[in-house]
């Protein structure tokens, strides 16, 4: 299998994961010409804005882990991204929406702030994939996925245990310093 699509299986593999640790449902994940991960709350309650910014953040970081390469960004390519939205001027990108997510957030706060949160939120993710069950759960979604291109919500739930993901976040959460990502729960 090529790296493309490995790396894209890892990729959605991440923001299903963490979208079911923060309590979404998925429902579809597909790789190929147009990547994507789908995921909403099934109890139609509003997911917590930390929530949807470590599942937009964790498509990467669970891609750069199991590619075993960097995945971060660069503070250049952050203020880039924060200038992109304040401009109106911003993609669908992943990183486009991290951007969006954060100044819709932190309304009027710096770029020096904003990227210090992002970068916060960022590490979080990495500390997420580097528990156990999160590892297991990608590998064995990334897998799937790669063999079967698309994945539904059955499918997922067949492969990964929500609760022990919701308690693996748990614990990772406890033993973070939130700081002002507090604000986002």
């Amino acid at each position: 299998m090529g790296g493309d699509q490995q790396n894209a299986a890892a990729h959605e593999a991440g923001h299903a994961i963490a979208a079911v640790a923060f309590g979404r449902t998925v429902r579809a994940l597909r790789i190929g010409d147009y990547p994507l991960c789908v995921s909403i709350r099934a109890d139609g309650a509003k997911t917590p804005r930390l929530g949807r910014l470590v599942e937009l953040i964790s498509g990467s970081t669970c891609e750069g882990i199991e590619g075993r390469r960097m995945f971060l960004m660069s503070e250049g390519t952050m203020r880039q991204k924060l200038a992109q939205v304040r401009d109106d001027d911003r993609g669908s990108c992943d990183r486009c929406q991290e951007a969006a997510l954060l100044v819709a957030a932190f309304a009027g706060a710096a770029d020096d702030d904003l990227v210090t949160l992002w970068s916060d939120a960022a590490f979080l993710a990495f500390l997420l994939f580097r528990h156990p069950t999160f590892r297991a759960s990608a590998r064995a979604l990334s897998v799937m996925l790669r063999r079967r291109k698309v994945l539904f919500g059955d499918d997922v739930a067949a492969l990964i245990d929500g609760r022990a993901l919701f308690m693996a976040r748990e614990d990772v959460v406890r033993n973070f310093p939130l700081g002002r990502l507090e604000t986002l729960l």
